[in-house]
């Protein structure tokens, strides 16, 4: 395959994209695609005059890149993989993060329940634990706390963090015991009727590949310092930011323990895509 899932253009940095530009670049020069041609077919537009320039210094859109990424992949696959190899080296190494995470997260305490409409979720047991998913299937996320606290959330695909929003309070309050981690609140309607607190459902940020939900229960001043990260919506979290979570857990004034849960997420029309294709 020509395209390398493992690499989000959404996270890409600015020498990611000049990358992308300059394997485009060879191409052209090479007379084998034009960029008014690319442009158009990779996003149904030919952008302004500044544009090449920006996309040169690697400035462009981060969304136009994926889509140009893609087109390469279709229509120059040899170039494709030079270019995938070039922005993965094979001897990537983990981040203390990573490291930190390996080292102290607790499986069997999160959990995903699959939602059905018009009926109750119920807790189920972790011997019972579904990990592969339909992309479309939207979940519940169930947490078994050994302890009282404050609870917050990160999505983790491939090597990209992102912050993963369990309720409208943030942090979230867990108690010690079996709960709904993903809810909303008991509140009252315009009309005047109460709707009671119950589990809420959340829907999978990733197309497909394996997802880890990280669960991270502390006292409250902890929690606030990790929600208090900053990424732009749908963006990952920085490396450096992730990279100072172990001594900000360190730190904590309370007990604190990390849940981890890993997923994979299927999607059967793009399996059905692939298959069409080779056939």
């Amino acid at each position: 395959m020509a395209e390398d899932e493992r690499f989000d253009w959404r996270a890409s940095s600015n020498p990611d994209r000049s990358l992308l530009y300059d394997a485009l670049k060879q191409l052209v020069m090479r007379g084998r695609l034009d960029w008014n041609s690319l442009f158009r077919s990779a996003l149904g537009k030919t952008p302004g005059e500044s544009y090449l320039e920006n996309f040169r210094r690697g400035k462009n859109s981060r969304k136009d890149c994926g889509l140009i990424a893609e087109h390469l992949a279709k229509t120059f696959p040899d170039e494709a993989d030079a270019l995938y190899a070039a922005l993965r080296p094979k001897a990537r190494q983990k981040t203390q993060w990573e490291r930190f995470l390996e080292a102290n997260a607790r499986a069997g305490l999160l959990n995903a329940v699959v939602y059905e409409p018009k009926v109750k979720p119920e807790f189920e047991e972790p011997s019972v634990r579904q990990s592969i998913f339909l992309a479309d299937t939207p979940i519940y996320l169930q947490l078994d706390s050994p302890i009282e606290g404050y609870a917050c959330c990160l999505r983790g695909y491939f090597e990209y963090w992102y912050h993963q929003r369990l309720s409208i309070e943030a942090p979230r309050h867990v108690i010690a015991g079996r709960q709904w981690l993903t809810s909303f609140p008991g509140h009252q309607t315009k009309s005047g009727r109460r709707i009671p607190a119950g589990p809420s459902r959340i829907r999978f940020e990733a197309p497909y590949g394996i997802l880890n939900y990280v669960v991270i229960v502390s006292d409250l001043d902890t929690c606030r310092r990790i929600e208090d990260f900053k990424a732009r919506p749908r963006y990952p979290l920085g490396e450096r930011a992730m990279d100072a979570l172990p001594t900000i857990l360190q730190g904590s004034r309370q007990e604190w323990f990390i849940a981890s849960l890993i997923l994979t997420v299927v999607d059967l029309s793009r399996s059905r895509s692939k298959g069409s294709k080779t056939r």
